[in-house]
């Protein structure tokens, strides 16, 4: 899998027809459901879960963006995973963040979304900034056999690394309500 797999795609307005006054595409009408609406969040239209956080830098780790994540919803996400990048050994630049209930998704937007890595200490010299959307798989075993993690699948942690700076990490603490 490659950052294609993980989808880019047209802005779209919200008629569903394209900025540049056509009929989207399939491939930008399935983009297209990808973004989030915070309204229809706080409303409880939308019940989805696990987000796709896109322009990690590959040097980050688990670690990392959990960090930046804690600072805004520490204990309302059960399951976080940056997939790996085996000829490097970072991040691929994207990773998954799965919260416990859809209404943790506002704060995490407001506050992260747009985020430029240049703010957090370690990545000062980063130029990009966080983007945040759906993730196509919203089932966390789905998710992992996507970015071959059958590892974490599975439970098996290699020894002597601890859960959280694997690639997934599902939360065992008693803070995230999982």
């Amino acid at each position: 899998g490659s950052f294609d797999d993980a989808g880019e795609g047209r802005a779209m307005s919200t008629s569903g027809v394209s900025q540049e006054g056509r009929t989207p595409t399939e491939a930008e009408a399935k983009e297209n459901t990808l973004r989030i609406d915070l309204g229809a969040v706080e409303s409880g239209a939308d019940r989805r879960t696990t987000l796709m956080m896109r322009n990690i830098p590959n040097l980050a780790t688990n670690s990392d963006v959990m960090a930046l994540v804690d600072q805004v919803v520490k204990g309302q996400y059960s399951s976080l995973f940056l997939p790996e990048d085996r000829t490097n050994g970072g991040n691929m630049g994207f990773g998954f963040i799965k919260f416990t209930e859809p209404a943790s998704i506002i704060p995490f937007m407001h506050t992260l979304n747009g985020k430029k890595w240049c703010e957090v200490p370690k990545f000062q010299s980063s130029d990009l900034a966080l983007e945040i959307r759906y993730s196509r798989y919203q089932a966390t075993k789905k998710l992992l056999k996507k970015w071959g993690c059958t590892d974490a699948m599975e439970g098996q942690l290699p020894p002597g690394v601890p859960p959280r700076d694997q690639g997934w990490y599902q939360s065992s603490r008693s803070d995230t309500g999982a």
